[in-house]
């Protein structure tokens, strides 16, 4: 009877269990999780389009994001001044519909505060990077030459999908 009991009350936790997190991909040995996905949707980190699935396009966002930033991590590309970051957190700020309060939105997607300090600061070392790379923003030919540049990025780096793209929202 008590072996009985026991095995119920097993079963009764193991229903209990619930998903904290999923890993979505790893990437040179870091991982990408759901909620790092869901963090560049809900503080608008990344610019989508529209779709049925906008986490499969930041999660290959994230994936092209960790190759660069290992590429800026090689070439020592100094952290930006906290007036920066503080500037590019005012600007993500300002990008928050009305009423959204970012530290909801943080602890909903479990960042603090300097959580995305780092992110914004990583963000700005990278876009660094990529113009010193390949000159200043908005030419066709250095869209091109960028987007051709970290697609072989990632064909070298280790890349893991771990859940495949229709089954990232489940």
């Amino acid at each position: 009877m008590a072996t009985l009991l026991s095995l119920v009350s097993s079963v009764a936790v193991i229903a209990q269990a619930v998903t904290l997190d999923r890993i979505l991909a790893i990437v040179n040995g870091q991982v990408i999780t759901h909620s790092d996905v869901r963090a560049f949707i809900d503080l608008r980190l990344v610019d989508i389009q529209d779709g049925p699935v906008p986490e499969v396009e930041v999660l290959n966002f994230l994936i092209e994001r960790r190759v660069v930033l290992d590429e800026v991590n090689r070439f020592v590309i100094t952290e930006p001044t906290s007036v920066a970051v503080d500037r590019r957190l005012d600007l993500l700020l300002n990008q928050l519909p009305d009423g959204l309060e970012l530290n909801l939105v943080l602890d909903r997607v479990g960042l603090t505060v300097g959580d995305l300090r780092q992110l914004l600061a990583d963000e700005i070392r990278r876009e660094v990077y990529l113009v010193d790379r390949f000159g200043v923003t908005g030419d066709e030919r250095r869209q091109v030459a960028e987007a051709d540049w970290v697609a072989e990025l990632v064909r070298r780096a280790q890349v893991r999908r771990v859940v495949e793209p229709p089954d990232i929202r489940e």
